[in-house]
């Protein structure tokens, strides 16, 4: 049953369904946030935390839950902390220059890196303090390397690193590996059921009541496949559809329109955060619609030769089918011939 209402404003929280909000509650990762809550524990008696390296797909609330816990740790022992996303901070100097200006220390306008290091340092006077270092991905590998052993070397501060999969993990350097040692904390894809119980209560802070018709929910979550963050956008985008068409509800027709835009914004984001090898495999599969991944693979080789561009290895260039799967940019199923073959067809 539809429930018609009077008037034609829908939002009236629109900024609750940013992806940016941070919620009270955090839904269905209660498991995964007293786990990464455990491994900083030590922080809350002055001792040092140890680091934590969160991964998942996007929109599994792997950086809503880590601000979560930042937030929690400040109201309650009053262990401070920083939140950077190195999408837009990917060097060390870009980050050290954001801490120092965040927390207003002195005398850290100096352009040289170790003299903001220096100074972060001391402003900390060895209280424990953590950084989230979200989309760890996003830096290059030597500058990667660079941020981690520099943070790693400071006394008392945890990391909490976050990225899509643990790969940029893998190719640190074996010192600075073992030097930053992290916790793994696998965040996983929502279930349909759990993507519901989320918009649901987000819905009811960011819309008027009765502006859903029914079955709207669960449409999204099912559409979202997983994706916290595509849920929410789609559902916000929807609801300004509904607005500017004047009507009494949010319906399907605007959840269609909303889910096709959305899903092609997703495209771009996660087509952006991928290596320039990433874009080369992409392109051809999108010129060829449907290709066998050893015809991927003769094809990318024939386009970096013509590039001058030295092409990944075998197990690399494997690792980032998988990669294109997991931006949502293609479909993969296993070929039906012999050998480790695999059918890739452009996402629909």
């Amino acid at each position: 049953m539809v429930i018609k209402r009077s008037g034609l404003a829908i939002l009236k929280e629109p900024a609750v369904l940013d992806d940016d909000h941070q919620p009270d509650t955090v839904h269905h990762s209660e498991e995964r946030v007293s786990q990464v809550e455990d491994y900083l524990l030590p922080a809350h008696t002055k001792h040092s935390p140890l680091h934590v390296w969160i991964y998942g797909t996007p929109g599994t609330g792997k950086t809503t839950a880590a601000r979560h816990i930042l937030k929690k740790m400040d109201k309650e022992s009053g262990v401070r902390g920083i939140y950077i996303n190195c999408w837009h901070h990917d060097s060390l100097y870009s980050i050290l220059d954001h801490i120092t200006a965040e927390l207003r220390i002195l005398r850290a306008e100096e352009q040289r890196t170790a003299h903001k290091l220096q100074k972060f340092q001391k402003h900390l006077k060895e209280e424990p303090f953590i950084i989230i270092l979200d989309e760890m991905d996003r830096p290059s590998p030597k500058e990667r390397e660079t941020i981690i052993y520099s943070l790693c070397s400071m006394k008392k501060v945890g990391l909490i690193c976050i990225s899509n999969s643990c790969d940029c993990l893998f190719e640190l350097d074996a010192r600075v590996r073992s030097r930053l040692n992290p916790a793994l904390v696998p965040f996983n894809s929502y279930s349909h059921d759990q993507l519901s119980v989320i918009l649901t209560d987000r819905a009811q802070d960011a819309l008027v009541e009765a502006a859903i018709e029914d079955g709207i929910i669960h449409k999204i979550a099912k559409l979202a496949d997983g994706d916290a963050r595509v849920a929410l956008q789609t559902l916000k985008k929807a609801a300004w559809l509904a607005e500017k068409e004047h009507a009494s509800n949010i319906g399907h027709p605007h959840i269609a329109r909303a889910w096709s835009s959305t899903r092609q914004l997703k495209n771009q984001y996660m087509l952006g955060k991928l290596t320039p090898d990433h874009r080369i495999l992409n392109e051809i599969l999108k010129s060829k619609g449907e290709l066998l991944s050893s015809e991927l693979r003769q094809l990318y080789l024939s386009e970096c030769s013509k590039i001058k561009r030295k092409p990944v290895a075998e197990r690399t260039f494997s690792d980032y089918i998988n990669d294109l799967k997991v931006a949502g940019l293609a479909e993969v199923e296993r070929a039906r011939v012999r050998g480790k073959v695999r059918m890739l067809r452009v996402a629909g």
